[in-house]
């Protein structure tokens, strides 16, 4: 189980490491010594890291701290100004492409939301597929410059307060939320075995909603609608990155609004999460046992 938290300031040395995986190296070309992150223009993003401006968060898997994500306000490539903070951010190679570094930003982004910063900033190489990911979390090209060592890097700056968008589901959406569930774990299980076409039969068939900040799939609600009777919200789920911001209860208030007429009522055991939310409690729900008829 994958852990994304604040960093610890007795971590704060593994950020030697953790800088270290963070230099892009193209297919082909061989690694550069390690005491490369010594020079000045690549160890100014964590001498004596634990300043008040600084953030950071580690993902922890076992015990074992497998990646990192913090923010600066430094005179490095992608500074802005003094009221922005600008990125890095490593995952050990072997777990990668594996969601683990959109926990980390997502949870940074939280963090720099608390601390009052407004947006923040990075760099990157032209030719770093990274890029792409970049503009999935929500940063934008607003700059081209050269490095120190003449590469062509983007300067890219991402609003942390850019609006979350909520829309229908559609079919080509089936990997994505499958890949969501999976990673919520071992209690949901909708995308194992005979359940998964089952499950995305019933998707099919339902009301379902799904949030997403930029491109990034960070929730979901299934509801039924029970003929006027009311909307019944069967499922609930907010990746666990993306916790703390209230999508869960904008989700479930999307079929408020989709169905003005309609009461709408949540199943489920997170008791104290809905009664947080100030939702009434309306009796409950049993299971039939199946009895053998003799």
């Amino acid at each position: 189980m994958i852990i994304v938290r604040e960093i610890k300031r007795t971590e704060y040395l593994l950020l030697e490491d953790f800088l270290y995986n963070a230099i892009y190296i193209p297919e082909g070309e061989a690694w550069p010594p390690r005491e490369i992150i010594f020079e000045p223009e690549i160890y100014i993003y964590i001498k004596d890291f634990g300043l008040d401006t600084d953030c950071g968060v580690v993902a922890e898997c076992d015990g074992t701290i497998i990646g990192a994500a913090w923010t600066r306000i430094i005179p490095a490539y992608g500074h802005l100004d003094d009221c922005t903070p600008e990125l890095a951010i490593s995952v050990l190679p072997s777990f990668r492409s594996q969601g683990v570094g959109a926990m980390l930003m997502n949870c940074l982004f939280g963090l720099l939301r608390e601390r009052g910063f407004k947006r923040t900033s990075l760099s990157v190489q032209q030719n770093n597929p990274a890029v792409r990911f970049y503009k999935r979390l929500g940063y934008c090209i607003t700059d081209e410059k050269l490095d120190h060592a003449g590469h062509e890097d983007y300067i890219m700056v991402k609003d942390l307060y850019q609006s979350l968008h909520i829309r229908r589901y559609r079919p080509e959406d089936e990997l994505a939320l499958f890949s969501l569930i999976e990673r919520e774990g071992e209690e949901w299980t909708y995308w194992q075995g005979e359940d998964r076409a089952k499950y995305a039969k019933a998707l099919n068939n339902c009301i379902v909603y799904l949030a997403f900040e930029c491109e990034t799939l960070c929730g979901y609600a299934r509801c039924r609608d029970d003929d006027g009777f009311g909307i019944y919200v069967l499922d609930l789920l907010v990746d666990k990155a993306h916790r703390g911001k209230e999508y869960g209860r904008l989700l479930m208030e999307q079929a408020c609004r989709d169905y003005p007429d309609d009461a709408v009522y949540v199943t489920g055991d997170v008791y104290p999460y809905y009664e947080k939310l100030g939702y009434e409690i309306e009796g409950k729900i049993y299971r039939v046992t199946r009895q053998e008829i003799t």
